[in-house]
């Protein structure tokens, strides 16, 4: 049918075609049309301009208080909002825009509602993001040792001293040399990750070796221990300032033994991370761990065995605890302060 009255045929030359076949007979046109158009846009120009006039109306409580047209909230105002109000999670500004709500105000719950939760914390860390770009960049432009000497002055106390007395109880009552051990944190964080460098506490459970390392996460980009049987054990190393393990025990079905070997010295590595191709990188992040034995391998060969553990041995700074601190004295709550941690280990390096 489209063919037969679109395309001239014998039965239906091209002088009998309808040149308008798609316009309905009583469709305006001509002079009518144009008539029509041009009070439309006549109409738009005059509805614009009383809301312009109502806008700067003068109300009855004075000059510029009268009707104003109400601006719908957008996603290029949650940068506005984080950056004046300090929120910076998505359910802060969900609990602001309830607040907002109850006082006759519904844009921005309006358009919580409307965005989501998946999208609005997306929105809501991409404006802290560009907020904090300069801080990031001077982070990450700082070597670690002036990581620390910041920490020493910015952060705040948040334990009333009790770190700095902890510490220095928890080194004494393990027969370490306070010192000496401040002097081996120092030359890791300094160096980086080359032999003989990264820091170990192995040791009786109950010695005080976590909350030695603990603070550090206050002051640093750090990568905890890899996950057990994750697709990407490794993908932290990239942003990490350092690699702090707690409590940590080998697995080959987290990370190849191997690899940690490569790992603590800087060797080049790829690195497999999300979405995208592995990723070509040479750490220079030291690690810092804790376990109550040390990283150690078994291998079908004994002799590979004695060689692959003599290899991880000479690449740590070993201290070992044997002295569990009482009972009496632990505090299941003990504070973690990142001023504290920076001042104890720069005084007594």
């Amino acid at each position: 049918m489209y063919t037969y009255i679109t395309c001239p045929s014998a039965k239906k030359p091209l002088s009998e075609l309808d040149p308008e076949v798609f316009l309905s007979q009583e469709h305006p046109r001509g002079q009518v049309l144009r008539r029509l158009l041009e009070a439309g846009a006549t109409r738009a120009q005059a509805v614009s301009g009383r809301r312009r006039k109502a806008s700067r109306a003068v109300g009855d409580d004075g000059p510029g208080n009268g009707p104003e047209v109400t601006k719908r909230f957008r996603s290029g105002d949650v940068y506005g909002l984080v950056a004046s109000s300090g929120v910076r999670t998505a359910l802060q500004l969900q609990a602001l825009a309830a607040a907002a709500a109850s006082e006759g105000d519904q844009r921005m719950a309006e358009f919580c509602t409307s965005v989501g939760e998946v999208k609005l914390t997306e929105l809501v860390q991409s404006a802290v993001a560009v907020l904090e770009a300069p801080r990031t960049l001077a982070l990450k432009a700082s070597s670690r040792m002036e990581l620390l000497r910041r920490a020493a002055f910015e952060c705040d106390c948040t334990c009333q001293n009790l770190w700095t007395a902890g510490a220095a109880r928890v080194l004494v009552h393990n027969n370490q040399d306070v010192t000496k051990f401040c002097q081996d944190v120092c030359r890791a964080l300094e160096v980086g990750a080359c032999r003989g460098v990264n820091m170990a506490i192995v040791g009786e459970p109950g010695c005080g070796k976590s909350m030695l390392f603990e603070s550090l996460d206050l002051i640093y980009s750090v990568m905890g221990k890899p996950e057990a049987r994750s697709s990407f054990p490794l993908a932290g190393v990239l942003d990490a300032h350092i690699l702090l393990w707690q409590d940590y025990r080998h697995n080959d079905s987290s990370v190849l033994f191997e690899d940690i070997l490569s790992l603590v010295v800087g060797e080049r590595m790829d690195i497999r991370v999300p979405h995208k191709r592995n990723v070509s990188h040479r750490n220079t992040a030291p690690l810092f761990y804790s376990s109550n034995s040390q990283l150690v391998v078994a291998r079908p060969d004994p002799a590979e065995t004695v060689r692959l553990n003599r290899a991880m041995e000479e690449r740590f700074c070993f201290r070992r605890f044997v002295n569990p601190i009482p009972e009496i004295e632990r505090l299941a709550s003990f504070p973690r302060c990142g001023r504290c941690c920076a001042n104890f280990f720069l005084l007594h390096r």
